[in-house]
């Protein structure tokens, strides 16, 4: 049962991006120095001060951490909590990135006929289309996850601009036809690790 805060952990890899003034190169792999601001995150899932940020593996990867990021069938207005969260890489001219796969962790703990169900959008601001993965859990079950989404095709972040990147997760629970006990969900690590990442692929653009 899920009775002790944890936090989330989640690992995003994915590829978004459009075409802009350059296009990127098909080969050179590299790795320029960036940092990141982190604009903030909203929702039921993320309330103020919950969740933290952090730029590692030499620009590789991007963390995100949150601490109250828990679905439960307790009450109507819990059994789904959605989260969005806002950021921005800076790195030099000429060079692109994408978002190469994506790994949740967290726990559940789903009695017969429970359902969970995690979901996740990748967008960037002011562009059409978007990278989304989707995962439902089935009860009975009470343990940690790792679950893994893996993007068939790559889509680089567009040469030349500077655009807010958006994280869009959720999580919900729902007791199914045959449940009757509580159930639960929550994006997060017992050990307090990383709760979400990014794992990053950089080139360089091409004029």
């Amino acid at each position: 049962m899920y009775t002790g805060k944890r936090w989330a952990t989640v690992a995003l890899g994915m590829a978004m991006g459009v075409a802009g003034v350059a296009t990127p190169a098909t080969a050179n792999v590299v790795n320029p120095e960036v940092t990141m601001s982190f604009e903030g995150a909203s929702g039921t899932g993320c309330p103020h001060d919950s969740v933290t940020s952090s730029l590692s593996d030499g620009g590789r990867a991007i963390t995100l951490m949150y601490s109250r990021f828990e679905a439960t069938t307790d009450r109507a207005a819990e059994m789904i909590k959605r989260c969005t969260s806002k950021l921005k890489l800076h790195y030099p001219d000429g060079y692109t990135y994408a978002v190469v796969a994506v790994d949740h962790r967290g726990f559940h703990d789903l009695p017969a006929g429970a359902v969970g169900q995690l979901g996740a959008q990748y967008y960037f601001t002011g562009l059409e289309g978007e990278v989304a993965a989707r995962h439902r859990f089935e009860g009975p079950r009470s343990t940690t996850f790792h679950q893994r989404h893996e993007v068939a095709t790559e889509v680089w972040a567009p040469c030349g601009a500077d655009l807010t990147f958006n994280i869009n997760t959720s999580v919900a629970v729902s007791r199914g036809s045959g449940a009757t006990s509580r159930a639960t969900m929550a994006i997060d690590s017992q050990d307090g690790s990383v709760s979400e990442q990014l794992n990053l692929k950089w080139k360089r653009c091409t004029s």
